[in-house]
């Protein structure tokens, strides 16, 4: 069953999570609020824009951030439900975005950095083929934490989903129960040290870190930073 409809997920409600149906499970969109009239939305997901504009101001500005490849397909309604758009992806990913969508001119993910609030940050994810972008917010719950959003790197399932295709792909992929790196993401890691190296820069042990999977419930625990660093050592070793 989709929740498609908008959850709080801080105590601010800066923070926003929606499900969406996908060819192949069904992902979250996040919406994250910049400032009083700007958003930034990670995994712009299908039918969701038109529930979004509740939560929004009015002719607010958003950026329409696709985190990978494979999340690309929202765009559109997104960029044509509102005025006020910018549509930015990694380079892989925007190859997609010209290939897929009626969108010529998405930017580039990182030459949209230095304009962020500062508690919100872009990270290209370096060596991979899925172009795959994560984002983090900053903030002072809890004696300082950072939200961190994932694409299709990290899941966090409850279950393997519905239909004999998705729970052959499930299984075929070493997906699980719980907190998992996609096989599809790590055998497309072109640089293991590299990642390996960037990657055990992330979720400090001394912030308390909340995992907000696009494929998955959000992970709320004392253990996710060690947590994610036994998941990228035994997996880019």
């Amino acid at each position: 069953m989709i929740d498609s409809v908008w959850h709080a997920v801080d105590f601010d409600s800066t923070i926003h999570r929606a499900q969406y149906s996908a060819d192949m499970g069904d992902p979250y969109c996040t919406l994250i609020k910049l400032s009083d009239d700007s958003f930034l939305v990670y995994s712009p997901g299908r039918g969701l824009a038109d529930s979004a504009k509740e939560l929004l101001p009015e002719n607010p500005q958003l950026i329409l951030l696709a985190p990978a490849t494979g999340h690309t397909l929202g765009l559109e309604e997104w960029k044509n439900a509102f005025l006020r758009t910018t549509v930015i992806a990694s380079n892989e990913a925007r190859v997609r975005i010209r290939e897929k969508t009626s969108i010529t001119t998405p930017q580039d993910a990182g030459s949209v950095s230095a304009s962020l609030p500062e508690h919100v940050k872009i990270h290209v994810v370096p060596s991979n083929k899925l172009g795959e972008i994560w984002v983090s917010l900053t903030t002072d719950e809890a004696g300082g934490t950072i939200y961190w959003a994932v694409c299709d790197s990290v899941m966090n399932l409850s279950e393997l989903g519905v239909g004999l295709v998705t729970k052959i792909f499930f299984k075929f992929y070493g997906l699980g129960i719980g907190i998992r790196i996609h096989k599809i993401f790590s055998r497309g890691v072109k640089d293991k040290s590299e990642f390996l190296q960037w990657a055990s820069q992330r979720f400090p042990n001394d912030k308390r870190n909340v995992l907000l999977p696009c494929h998955g419930a959000v992970y709320d625990a004392p253990d996710l930073s060690e947590r994610m660093t036994e998941l990228i050592n035994s997996n880019f070793s």
